[in-house]
């Protein structure tokens, strides 16, 4: 194997993916093969939610960005044999191969085995579900009546983001905006409540002072209500209940029959690994931890590549990729190292 005729297959068409892509279309035969046929710029996906852009500005299809050395192959994948050096891709009769593999296929959100949250909650990483929250906070302001008291209004649109860090925190200010802008055009009485929960014992945990001191500002000013050192054990299709250091608190929504649920939206800092179907028993079951060397190399001649800050752990330390969706390249065994 040559540095120009390495058959290199990357498994995700995230920032990860494509840009290893990208950065490698002259290093090899390069394949990409992803779910969808587009790539997703997520930090704009709450301007798709309130209609500032379309789905075309910030889903191109991933055609269009790859350069055109790259081969594009969409279909989920179904096995990784890292002994053959070959990936299996539902509906494709042949499996393909590999002289290098870089696994990037992203991260969903972790519930955290939370009783009721995965059933009566959404999430929020990619197009439908922000289609999704649209139409559900669209299908509870029609069920507004437009004499209801304040009271009843405020109790109709109770929604709730489930994380404090900078994702969940941009969310619920946009949705509090869309949500009082409809509240002001349809001329109803009273107004939205958003509420945003952290389990830390402040927002956007990590971050400068003053950072949190504006976004401190920003969620006074929509009006959005603060609940730190606050973890949800329960949730149900109109309450959730938390639990805090004082006391267990239950938030209820009040509606008549055929009304629609309160819509919960679930961001937790914490995301796992995506799920591909294929046996990845390569990666450790728990936490999705991988034993490594500071030189980011497994035994098994697996690489980490990652948005994560430098790591300083000693030789064989565990890293977790619990937070930051790694990608890992791996090269066929069939080859000599």
């Amino acid at each position: 194997m040559t540095a120009n005729n390495a058959r290199i297959l990357i498994i995700g068409g995230g920032f990860g993916g494509l840009f290893t892509a990208l950065d490698l279309s002259d290093a090899g035969e390069i394949t990409l093969i992803n779910d969808e046929d587009h790539f997703l710029f997520k930090p704009m996906l709450y301007e798709y939610l309130s209609g500032e852009v379309e789905a075309w500005h910030i889903a191109p299809e991933c055609k269009e960005l790859l350069d055109e050395k790259v081969r594009f192959v969409q279909g989920k994948v179904t096995n990784i044999d890292l002994d053959a050096g070959v990936v299996s891709v539902a509906g494709r009769a042949e499996p393909l191969s590999y002289d290098v593999l870089v696994f990037a296929p992203g991260a969903v959100t972790n519930y955290a085995g939370i009783e009721g949250a995965e059933e009566f909650s959404l999430p929020f990483r990619a197009l439908n579900d922000a289609n999704r929250l649209r139409r559900r906070m669209t299908e509870a302001l029609d069920h507004v009546q437009p004499d209801a008291a304040p009271q009843d209004t405020r109790s109709a649109l109770t929604f709730a983001v489930v994380g404090g860090g900078a994702s969940g925190v941009e969310l619920s200010t946009k949705m509090a905006d869309l949500l009082r802008d409809a509240v002001k055009r349809r001329a109803l009485k009273g107004e939205p409540r958003v509420l945003i929960i952290e389990m830390a014992d402040r927002l956007v945990p990590g971050m400068g002072e003053d950072l949190r001191r504006f976004v401190e500002g920003a969620l006074h000013e929509s009006r959005i209500e603060v609940h730190t050192q606050t973890r949800v054990v329960r949730v149900t299709e109109r309450t959730i209940t938390s639990n805090t250091i004082s006391n267990t608190l239950n938030w209820r929504r009040r509606a008549s029959s055929g009304s629609p649920a309160c819509a919960l939206v679930r961001w937790l800092r914490a995301s796992k690994l995506k799920k591909i179907g294929a046996d990845c028993s390569w990666l450790s079951a728990r936490c999705k931890r991988v034993n490594i060397r500071t030189s980011l190399r497994l035994a098994t001649w697996l690489f980490i590549r990652t948005s994560c800050p430098p790591l300083r752990e000693p030789p064989n330390s565990h890293f977790r990729s619990q937070d930051c969706a790694p990608a890992m390249c791996a090269r066929s065994s069939k080859r000599n190292h």
